[in-house]
């Protein structure tokens, strides 16, 4: 039911050269269908044979990407207008650099901006492992965007992840490239109380404990 506004923010946004990759892990709840009715050359659909998850269904995203820059967005969340040519004007500012993530919005079910979203810069010294390990807190977070090739060299996407997916693509980069924070909300991120049950949530803190102690 969140799709259409999904859509909506990335068909509309103005910066001409992008495409949308977009995966279906096996949704049964007309997700697939409502997508490949879409008429528009930008998009490219794909769909899992297998229930995958998430971690493998972004590197199966990863795969087909031909852009030179990647950008994750979440199925039920949606970009900020002219998201992409901010996050482009970046990367072409500073060339070094081999991603860069946002501020995002924490927005409610019907994505009504609530208040600024928890990205930061680590504390002086400190690393994004460094952050989880001593302080329970996660640095990298919406807007999440990489060059594609270092995205790739970096191997952001362990396959066998179901969730704390976002911790493991910012420590892979951490590890491989330099990169940097962009303190401007391009990014809606949908809370609402079915988002992640209770089980979800200890899955993810599971996940998220053992990805500190194997970086760290």
């Amino acid at each position: 039911k969140f799709l259409p506004e999904l859509v909506s923010s990335i068909f509309g946004q103005n910066y001409p050269d992008y495409e949308f990759i977009f995966v279906d892990d096996c949704s049964d709840d007309g997700s697939y269908e409502f997508m490949r009715a879409i008429n528009n050359p930008k998009l490219r659909l794909f769909r899992t044979d297998n229930r995958s998850y998430c971690s493998a269904s972004y590197n199966l995203a990863l795969s087909h990407a031909t852009g030179d820059i990647i950008g994750i967005v979440d199925a039920d969340d949606a970009l900020v207008g002219g998201a992409i040519q901010r996050i482009i004007d970046v990367y072409l500012k500073y060339n070094h650099i081999g991603y860069v993530y946002t501020q995002h919005w924490w927005c409610d079910e019907k994505l009504s901006q609530r208040k600024k979203g928890l990205s930061s810069l680590p504390l002086r010294g400190h690393s994004f492992i460094d952050m989880g390990l001593k302080h329970r807190k996660h640095c990298f977070s919406h807007w999440r965007t990489a060059r594609t090739q270092m995205a790739r060299d970096a191997k952001i996407f362990d396959s066998d992840l179901k969730c704390a997916v976002d911790k493991q693509m910012g420590y892979a980069l951490q590890f491989k490239t330099t990169g940097g924070f962009l303190n401007e909300a391009l990014y809606y991120y949908r809370y609402y109380k079915t988002n992640m049950s209770r089980k979800d949530a200890g899955l993810q803190k599971i996940e998220w404990e053992r990805l500190l102690k194997n970086y760290k």
